[in-house]
C-alpha cells in the first residue's frame, strides 16, 4: 500500500499538470480570441467612419467570429448591418434581407438596440417610401427604451415635420420627466422644434429629397413635403389636414375644401383632432360656421387643450360671441403653444382694444410688447441653440422659458451636469 503511493502521487502531478496545460491553451484561446475580436471591431469602425462600407462588413462580420463580449457582438453587427444597409453599389434586394439579417440578432436590452431601430426607420421612411412603418419601429423601440435621447430625437423631429403640434409637447414631457437629467440634445432639439422649426424642416426636406442639399426648407417645399408623405401614406388624415392648411393660410379657401374633402372618409373612420381643427377654420372662412360648430364636440373628446380653444374660438368670433372667443383665446394660452402663437396674440389684443375699457386696452397692450419681446429674442436663441451652452447661456435660456411659464425645461437647464 505505501509502495503504491508515490505512483498515485505521480498520477496526481501529471494530471494537475494536464488542467494547467489545459487551463493556460484556454486562456490562451480566450485572449487570442479576444484581441482579434477587438482588432476586427476597431478596424470595422474605422471603415465604417471612413465609408468604406465593404471592409467595414468584412471585419464586422469577422468580429462576431472572434467575439468574446455580448456587447461587442452586438456592435460588430450593428456596423455590418449598417454597412449593408448603406452600401448603393449593392441592389436593395442584396443588401437588404443581409442587413436585416444581422440588426436582428440585437438583443432589446443592447445599447445598440436603438441605433438599429432608427437604421432601420430610417431606411423605411426614406428608402422604401413607407413612413407609417418607419414611425412604428420608432414607437415600438420606445417602448423599450423610452428614455433614448435619439429615439426621442427622431420623434420630436417627425412630429414638427408633421405638424403634429400638441402631440409633440406631451412626447418631449414623456421623455424629460422619466430621467432625473435629460440631455442636453434633446433640450436642444425641442427648443428648436418650438421656435425655430425652419432649422429641422430644412434637415428633413434634403434627406427626404424634397429639398436640395444646399436648399433650405420654403413654402413651397413644405408643400411638396407633405404632399410626398401623404402619397405614401394615403390614408393618414393629419397629412391631408398639413396640406388643407397650407392652403387654407395663403387664401385658397376652395382648394382647402377639396383637401379637406379627399381626406373626409379616412379622418371619419380615424379621429384626428388636427384634421378636425383645420376644418373648423376651413368651414368658418367659407361661412358654414354652423358646419363648424358641429364639430366641436368631437374634437373635444379628443383634445380639450389648445386646439380645442382655438377651434372653439374660430366659431365665436364668427358668431360674434366675442366674450366666449375672449374666453376660449385666454383659455388656449394657458396651454402650450399658446403663448407663442402670433394669431392668437393679436386676435386677443384686437377684441381687447374693442373692448375701449382701461384694464382691457393694458391687456392689449402687454400682448403687443410680448410678441415684440418674442420677436427680439430669436437672433439670441437662434445663436445659443447653435453651439455648446456655458453658464451664461443656461441663465439667459432659463430666464427666457421662465418668462414663458415653462418650468419642465428650466428644471431641465438646472438638472445638466
Amino acid at each position: 500500500s505505501a509502495a503504491k503511493l508515490p505512483a498515485m502521487n505521480k498520477r496526481v502531478l501529471w494530471g494537475l499538470a494536464a488542467i494547467s496545460i489545459v487551463t493556460a491553451l484556454l486562456a490562451w484561446k480566450i485572449h487570442r480570441d479576444w484581441t482579434n475580436s477587438q482588432l476586427h471591431l476597431q478596424h470595422a469602425r474605422a471603415a465604417f467612419a471612413l465609408g468604406n462600407l465593404n471592409e467595414a462588413r468584412q471585419h464586422g462580420e469577422s468580429a462576431v467570429t472572434w467575439i468574446a463580449s455580448r456587447n461587442h457582438a452586438a456592435e460588430a453587427w450593428y456596423i455590418s448591418g449598417r454597412a449593408y444597409l448603406e452600401d448603393r453599389q449593392l441592389t436593395r434586394s442584396e443588401r437588404l434581407p443581409k442587413a436585416m439579417e444581422l440588426l436582428a440578432r440585437i438583443p432589446h436590452d443592447s445599447i445598440w438596440y436603438p441605433k438599429m431601430a432608427l437604421s432601420i426607420a430610417n431606411d423605411k421612411l426614406f428608402e422604401a417610401k413607407s413612413p407609417r412603418d418607419a414611425r412604428q419601429i420608432v414607437d415600438e423601440a420606445l417602448l423599450i427604451w423610452p428614455y433614448d435621447t435619439e429615439l426621442n430625437q427622431w420623434k420630436l423631429i417627425w412630429l414638427t415635420v408633421t405638424k403634429q403640434t400638441t402631440v409633440l409637447e406631451s412626447c418631449f414631457k414623456a421623455a424629460a420627466n422619466g430621467q432625473a437629467a435629460v440631455a442636453e440634445e434633446l433640450l436642444r432639439i425641442w427648443l428648436k422644434s418650438q421656435f425655430l422649426p425652419h432649422d429641422l424642416e430644412t434637415a428633413f426636406d434634403r434627406q427626404l429629397g424634397v429639398a436640395g442639399n444646399q436648399e433650405s426648407t420654403t413654402d413651397a417645399i413644405r408643400l411638396e413635403r407633405w404632399t410626398t408623405l401623404r402619397r405614401w401614406n394615403l390614408e393618414e388624415p393629419a397629412y391631408v389636414a398639413a396640406i388643407s392648411e397650407w392652403y387654407l393660410q395663403r387664401g385658397f379657401l376652395n382648394e382647402a375644401l377639396e383637401r379637406l374633402r379627399e381626406g373626409k372618409a379616412t379622418a371619419e373612420s380615424s379621429p384626428d383632432p388636427y384634421y378636425l381643427s383645420v376644418s373648423v377654420h376651413a368651414f368658418c372662412e367659407s361661412g358654414q360656421v354652423t358646419l363648424a360648430a358641429s364639430l366641436l364636440p368631437s374634437l373635444q373628446q379628443l383634445t380639450s387643450g389648445y386646439l380645442y380653444s382655438i377651434a372653439a374660438a374660430r366659431v365665436a368670433l364668427a358668431q360674434n360671441q366675442r366674450d366666449v372667443a375672449v374666453r376660449e383665446l385666454e383659455a388656449a394660452r394657458q396651454n402650450w403653444p399658446g403663448r407663442i402663437d402670433p394669431w392668437l396674440s393679436k386676435t386677443l389684443e384686437k377684441l381687447y382694444h374693442e373692448n375701449g375699457d382701461e384694464d382691457s386696452v393694458l391687456v392689449a397692450k402687454q400682448l403687443s410688447a410680448e410678441r415684440d419681446w418674442l420677436n427680439e429674442q430669436q437672433a439670441r436663441l437662434r445663436d445659443v441653440l447653435a453651439k455648446e451652452w456655458d453658464s451664461s447661456d443656461r441663465t439667459w435660456l432659463a430666464d427666457f422659458l421662465g418668462r414663458l411659464n415653462r418650468d419642465l425645461e428650466v428644471d431641465i437647464l438646472k438638472s445638466l451636469p
